[in-house]
């Protein structure tokens, strides 16, 4: 289950009919979840257009019981969102599967979502670091250098002179 911008709550559901449309339909295969080279999630994560257009197909038999057109459900489609439904769709693909297979994917998927968390903390705090302002105040004073020397060449008259001249 995820929710749009709206606020509108879309249930994803995985069934063998589903993974022949989705196979057939979207060139998608969902059960080669663990092939390293042909992931068919991570392709979808790379891809917002492409997971939209999957992300519909599951749910436009909802939206039309919703009175929701596809333009209206794309327009609630952005940011964190696309990161839930993502996930709700990684999540019902891993439902699908029996409990021997389901137990270790359901693992494997808190796994990832508790590293994206961490990575995201770090990255934050590195943003926000001392190191990360002066780097920008570093480039700001490269090209204030640069600037002010180009300025002052236009003002004098002569031809600016190009980079290694």
């Amino acid at each position: 289950m995820f929710r749009d911008l709206s606020g509108r709550e879309w249930r994803i559901k995985i069934r063998v009919a589903t993974l022949r449309m989705l196979r057939t339909e979207h060139d998608l295969d969902l059960l080669k979840i663990l092939d390293r080279d042909k992931n068919p999630l991570a392709q979808l994560a790379d891809d917002p257009f492409r997971l939209c257009d999957v992300l519909w197909a599951l749910i436009k038999t909802q939206a039309a019981e919703a009175g929701v057109s596809e333009l209206d459900w794309l327009d609630s489609m952005a940011g964190d969102c696309l990161s839930e439904a993502a996930y709700a769709l990684m999540q019902a693909t891993i439902d699908f599967f029996p409990q021997h297979r389901r137990a270790p994917l359901s693992a494997m998927l808190k796994k990832m979502r508790t590293a994206e968390a961490a990575l995201t903390t770090k990255m934050t705090a590195l943003a926000e670091s001392e190191t990360v302002d002066q780097a920008i105040n570093q480039e700001l004073a490269k090209a204030e250098t640069t600037a002010t020397a180009k300025l002052a060449t236009l003002l004098s008259g002569q031809s600016p002179t190009k980079p290694g001249s």
